[in-house]
This record gives C-alpha cells, structure tokens and sequence, in this order.
C-alpha cells in the first residue's frame, strides 16, 4: 500500500544521495516519522550519514492546545520522536 510506496521512495531517494529528510510530529500526526523509522530499519541505512529534521511546538488541530513551546513539551515532543523514528 501507501506506506510501502513512501519506504520505497525514501530508499530511492537515499540511495541517490539525499541525506536530509526533514518531518514533523504534526506530519501525517507522527505516521511521518513512523515510516522513516521503518525505512531506516528495513533498507539499512547508515544514520551517521543521515540529517534527520524534526520540529516541536504543534500537536492538535485545536486551537486553545495547537501549540506548546514550553521546556517539558518540547522535550517530551523529542522523546516521542526519536522513540517513533
């Protein structure tokens, strides 16, 4: 399906020399950087190569709770992040 075709464009992609892949909690509400995670495992790929860009601060579509730039979100949002990819 859908998420077999993005692995496959990030493998093609790295394979090509890309080595920024940038993403976002708020991208696809962490699926994003789920896939990521699972084309690093699948294909292999030396992360030490690797630029991986993830941002903190949106998390609900929710106007009053959209945004949260305090110190324990933020570190919470870089723990769940680097948890998913």
């Amino acid at each position: 399906g859908r998420v077999k075709e993005w692995m496959e464009t990030l493998a093609r992609a790295v394979n090509s020399g890309v080595n920024l892949l940038d993403t976002a909690p708020w991208y696809g509400h962490g699926c994003s950087e789920v896939v990521i995670g699972m084309a690093l495992k699948r294909n292999n790929f030396d992360r030490a190569r690797l630029i991986i860009n993830t941002k903190v601060g949106r998390y609900d579509s929710d106007r009053s709770r959209q945004f949260d730039f305090s110190h324990d979100m933020t570190i919470h949002s870089v723990k769940r992040s680097i948890k998913r990819m």
